[in-house]
Parts: C-alpha cells; structure tokens; sequence
C-alpha cells in the first residue's frame, strides 16, 4: 500500500496508507514524509486510515514539524481517528500539532499567505 501525494489548495496533500505506522512501516512513512516535504509549502498528513502510530512514527511526524516550522510553513493533521486523537492527547501532542477533522478545515487552520510573518 502507498501514500499518496496530491495537491490541494495551496497545500500538498499527503495521505498515509498505513493503518498501523510502527517499526515495520515507518521507514516508508518517514520517506513519505521526506518527499511532501520537497514542496517547501503548507502541509496537510491525512492520518484517517492511521489506527496505531509508535514512537518511530510520531519522531517523523514532529520531524516534519520542526523543518515546517524552520520554513515558516504550516503542517496540519487531519481525520485523526479516535485511537491517535486518543494517543495524542495522552501524549500532550495534540498542543504540539494542530489538527482538523476534515482537510478543508485544514486549510482554514492555514494562515493567510499574503498576511505578513512576524518573529
């Protein structure tokens, strides 16, 4: 199964295949995540098939949080399924990353491009 990579909106769209993103699959995640990344632009991860993520999967995904955030670009989840919403907040990671039921409330949580970025 693979991650597909897609446009939307001003965003790249990355939607992961895996339902369990863990030792056995999180290479392949983290090369997903690496080539989204290649855009330089807003990020949405599409977690709704993700029903079990470890601690090799949640190191790329604030991996990718951290290079968004170096750029001043916006990674946002989406359809977080009741056991990762579960997780992450356990885990306190739901104020690490924002989070959107739906893609397009994903790009609402998106700043305004031609707004100014303030240090």
């Amino acid at each position: 199964m693979t991650s597909t990579l897609e446009p939307f909106g001003p965003a790249v769209a990355l939607t992961v295949a895996y339902e369990s993103v863990d030792i056995t699959t999180s290479r392949a995640f983290r090369a997903d995540l690496d080539k989204a990344l290649e855009g330089h632009g807003p990020l949405v991860v599409d977690l709704g098939r993700v029903r079990f993520i470890d601690s090799a999967g949640l190191g790329a995904l604030l991996t990718a949080s951290r290079v968004q955030h170096a750029r001043r670009q916006p990674l946002v989840l989406c359809r977080l399924t009741p056991p990762i919403q579960a997780l992450f907040e356990l885990l306190r990671m739901d104020l690490v990353f924002d989070a959107a039921d739906t893609r397009e409330h994903a790009l609402a949580l998106m700043p305004d491009p031609a707004l100014p970025v303030f240090q």
